[in-house]
């Protein structure tokens, strides 16, 4: 990916509708929000040591998925992390929110992580204050995902719909597929909005996230 500098057209109406009708949180709302990273920060505790191959061990993977209903979310045994995306999603966005970390061979809660573990509101602001993620092709189309989300649109149909916003903000892909570059890019961003709204939440329910996760 490469950058030019550009005006983004475009960019100010969808601030408008994403941010539109915004009221206080529910704590439930904020309880359920964070719950799958609670879940999974207690359940790898003071230290959990990975496999061989550095994946989290068959039982700790049964358990995620049983604990947090995750068979609708993919095909398969639900034992090995690298076949079973939502746990490995989970991981990966944990790990990149600085939840957790990996070192020889061993996962920890960071300080972090352990400092709002029981508290939702912080563990909220903690994941506010680290989104969009990724590098900064990605946090730009990581943006763009919570905003088209928030206004109330599915990314996954209507993320082209962004691309010239992504192209005014100055990128290009060598490959001429942004459109493409842009789904890619949002991935990191996007992974976090699952956890907190689940794979298969309405476009209302995702939109109420969202909103959530975009707000300082």
């Amino acid at each position: 990916m490469v950058r030019t500098i550009s005006s983004p057209r475009g960019l100010q109406s969808l601030l408008n509708r994403a941010l539109a009708g915004w009221v206080e949180p529910e704590p439930e709302l904020i309880a359920g929000a964070v719950s799958r990273y609670q879940h999974f920060m207690r359940l790898v505790g003071g230290r959990l040591r990975l496999t061989a191959a550095g994946y989290l061990p068959p039982a700790v993977v049964e358990r995620l998925v049983a604990d947090l209903d995750l068979e609708i979310e993919f095909v398969g045994k639900g034992n090995r992390e690298d076949y079973t995306m939502p746990v490995y999603h989970l991981r990966e966005s944990a790990t990149a929110l600085g939840l957790v970390r990996k070192s020889k061979g061993v996962l920890s809660v960071t300080k972090a992580g352990q400092k709002v573990v029981d508290d939702p509101v912080g563990l909220l602001s903690h994941i506010r204050s680290r989104l969009p993620l990724g590098r900064e092709f990605e946090r730009d189309a990581g943006l763009l995902a919570l905003l088209v989300t928030a206004a109330g649109q599915s990314w996954r149909q209507h993320h082209d719909a962004a691309t010239p916003i992504y192209r005014d903000l100055g990128w290009h892909d060598p490959g001429g597929r942004l459109d493409l570059a842009l789904w890619h890019g949002s991935r990191p961003t996007l992974n976090v909005l699952e956890q907190a709204t689940g794979r298969w939440g309405t476009p209302e329910e995702k939109a109420t996230i969202a909103r959530l996760l975009l707000r300082r």
